[in-house]
């Protein structure tokens, strides 16, 4: 996805539909990496946009990705299904 960005340099909302696209695979924890970035915004520190921001963005949307579906969402369901919680 970042490649499409960046070789597709001249469509200008690229990034954009990158940023969406990893809101939509990272969802609900990807919401976090969003607010992170409009608080930033709040205190005057913007991040950039195009190919930089999408360097910057796709990292944290990774991890919190990973973190979500491959940890934290195979704990719970093991929580759950352990007899020893009833």
């Amino acid at each position: 996805m970042l490649i499409f960005a960046y070789l597709n340099r001249q469509q200008v909302d690229a990034d954009i539909l990158f940023a969406y696209a990893m809101l939509s695979l990272t969802f609900p924890g990807g919401l976090l990496v969003a607010a992170v970035f409009a608080v930033l915004g709040l205190f005057g520190i913007d991040a950039p946009g195009g190919f930089i921001g999408s360097l910057i963005a796709w990292p944290l949307f990774v991890c919190v990705g990973y973190a979500q579906w491959f940890i934290l969402v195979p704990r719970l369901v093991r929580w759950v299904r352990s007899p020893t919680r009833r």
